[in-house]
């Protein structure tokens, strides 16, 4: 599976090389004859509609910034501008559109299906409303005013929903062999490339719609793909990719790298960059027209809302909206800069829509919250020496070494490959996790456990993944090992949020190899289990287990499944779960009672503790 980091980069250059838009400008037209002469742009005026409640409790708070619309019905679901006025979205099953126009009465139609306005089959543009009906496999005109102007169909049998083009008048579309493009003004239908796939779908279309983005599926293997609609050349095609959204050259993609939440921007052609919302919680609304995007954060009270500038990288401007309600759709319009929300409001129990002007609620906030991207190879080197830095502390402070970045990926055994951490927040937020972990150990227990390494210290190395070489009797990927190679005793966990129990489960492994030298306390272990079980002795074969009465009530004598694949797993996880709270459910049992005690006991045999008077962590479910 290609890494998304180096994915968008290579697919966003990809796009503005191949996908360039026909007649761009590819040179300078020269400097112009005539000197400029500035202007003051005129202040846009917010329209009536004739909906306008003036002085509201909302306007007053905001100074202005925000005007208010009640509306009459309640189940309207979306707001978009259309030319001069406002197209609303009410229903359900079928959808009833609403035109508010200046100095107008509204004009309403009723549809006889149900449309998304953010859905690739759904287009507004200066002519007017385009939108794909799909039980009649036809796609349907409404000019300016609303008036149907031409229902055009299919040329032919479809198998997915089309995708339409900005302006509505070209349909791409998968029938069962092809990728095609038709031209509703002509009738004409254009081949762009051969396409046979079991499940072929249209997901996107992008870039001035000069990029078509696709799923399919061979009956074994999904990937989506990215195709011309110039010349149907297929550009790029990945295993995973990550939403992305666009708006002429800008682009704007979200995705979890691991569980650290990126939100990359940028034009087409040039290295993302990450904005950082500092909402953690909120709800974020692109709005790439403006090239910017709104937070909101809803409580009982209200809605705020943050606007940030991509172009600066701040947030200018933020309001507050006293009984809003959380807003069900977020639009601007890029003529006027107004940003138009659609919410229910508390305070009057009916929907309402409000204009925001951005320009009257300026925060002055002048902090930047734009970050480089950093990936594998571009990481960021400062932030990483400083966690080198501060992990050699915590170290030394517990008696272990700890590895980070390529210092981790170093030790790599023979039978496993280690892909190494760069993100710098991920190590920001879990070595307090794992200083958490450490500290469970009593003074001098871990440095007496790395003794018997070559180096005198037990090592663990954070990495990013692990990966095994050995595909007949390992798993793929783990979340831990542990291991020695030239006579040092190692552990590698994957860093994320379980890696305090990780490293319970791993270190266990030292430990138990440190009693088994030193006590035979572990000699009738598998007494304990019940009469006829055996251990798989094999990760894989473990993983078709079914011996779920050995995890139920007063029969449970294993934490899991993968407890039954080896001894040693069996001990581990009983020293994980043993060290972590709230696992009382996992120690009723008479026989995991008599597991967590023969354990406890040649832990106390083993590294002198039996006179050791403070309690310990992994004894906390002891009955006795």
């Amino acid at each position: 599976m290609k890494r998304l980091l180096a994915l968008l980069l290579a697919m966003l250059v990809l796009f503005c090389a191949c996908a360039q838009r026909p007649g761009s400008a590819t040179q300078s037209a020269g400097p112009s004859t005539a000197p400029a002469v500035p202007s003051v742009p005129e202040e846009p005026v917010r329209p009536d509609f004739g909906l306008y409640a003036p002085n509201s409790a909302v306007e007053l708070q905001t100074k202005g910034a925000v005007k208010y619309f009640p509306l009459t019905d309640t189940d309207y679901y979306a707001v978009e501008p259309m030319n001069d006025g406002l197209l609303l979205f009410s229903g359900e099953d079928v959808t009833t559109l609403t035109l508010l126009r200046e100095d107008a009465d509204p004009v309403s139609v009723e549809l006889d299906c149900y449309i998304d306005v953010d859905h690739i089959t759904v287009r507004i543009c200066q002519d007017g409303l385009y939108y794909y009906h799909a039980s009649n496999c036809e796609i349907v005109h409404l000019g300016p005013s609303l008036r149907e102007i031409a229902r055009v169909s299919m040329p032919e049998y479809i198998n997915a929903t089309p995708a339409l083009s900005s302006d509505g008048r070209l349909a791409y579309y998968f029938n069962d062999d092809s990728l095609r493009c038709f031209d509703l003004s002509t009738g004409i239908s254009r081949l762009l490339r051969v396409s046979t796939f079991q499940i072929q779908q249209l997901w996107g279309l992008h870039f001035d719609d000069s990029v078509l983005k696709c799923f399919v599926f061979d009956g074994e293997k999904s990937e989506y793909q990215f195709v011309s609609t110039a010349t149907g050349e297929l550009l790029a095609s990945y295993d995973v990719c990550p939403e992305i959204e666009t708006d002429g050259d800008r682009y704007f993609a979200e995705y979890l790298d691991r569980d650290e939440l990126l939100n990359l921007f940028g034009t087409r052609g040039e290295k993302p960059q990450c904005f950082q919302f500092p909402q953690i919680s909120a709800t974020v609304s692109l709005l790439l027209a403006l090239n910017g995007a709104v937070a909101h954060e809803t409580d009982e009270y209200g809605t705020d809302l943050y606007y940030y500038d991509f172009e600066r990288g701040t947030q200018s401007s933020a309001a507050w909206l006293s009984g809003a309600d959380v807003p069900l759709h977020v639009t601007a319009d890029p003529t006027s800069g107004f940003i138009w929300l659609l919410a229910h409001d508390r305070t009057d129990n009916n929907q309402a829509l409000y204009c925001w002007d951005p320009q009257l609620s300026q925060t002055g906030d002048e902090t930047c919250y734009v970050t480089p991207y950093y990936t594998s190879l571009e990481p960021d080197e400062a932030g990483l020496a400083q966690i080198a830095e501060t992990a050699k502390a915590l170290g030394e402070q517990y008696g272990v070494r700890i590895r980070v970045w390529e210092d981790a990926q170093e030790v790599q055994p023979s039978d496993y490959s280690f892909e190494a951490e760069y993100q710098v927040p991920l190590y920001e937020k879990y070595l307090p996790m794992l200083e958490t972990a450490l500290s469970a150990y009593p003074e001098g227990f871990l440095q007496k456990l790395g003794k018997s390494s070559t180096n005198g210290m037990l090592t663990i190395a954070l990495v990013r993944g692990i990966h095994s070489y050995d595909e007949l009797s390992n798993l793929a990927t783990v979340s831990g090992v542990q291991f020695w190679n030239d006579g040092c005793v190692y552990i590698a966990v994957d860093l994320n949020q379980n890696i305090g129990e990780n490293l319970y489960h791993e270190i266990f492994h030292v430990i138990d190899s440190y009693v088994l030298a030193r006590s035979n306390a572990y000699d009738n272990w598998e007494d304990l289990n019940p009469e006829g079980f055996q251990y798989d002795y094999n990760y894989i074969n473990n993983q078709f287990r079914e011996d779920y009465q050995y995890l139920e009530g007063e029969n449970r004598a294993f934490i899991d499944m993968y407890s039954m694949s080896f001894p040693g797993e069996d001990r581990a996880r009983v020293m994980e779960y043993a060290m972590m709270s709230g696992n009382d459910a996992f120690f009723e049992s008479d026989t995991m009672q008599a597991k967590l005690q023969m354990i406890c006991k040649g832990i106390r045999a083993a590294f002198g503790l039996k006179k050791y008077t403070e309690p310990l962590l992994w004894e906390q479910y002891l009955k006795a």
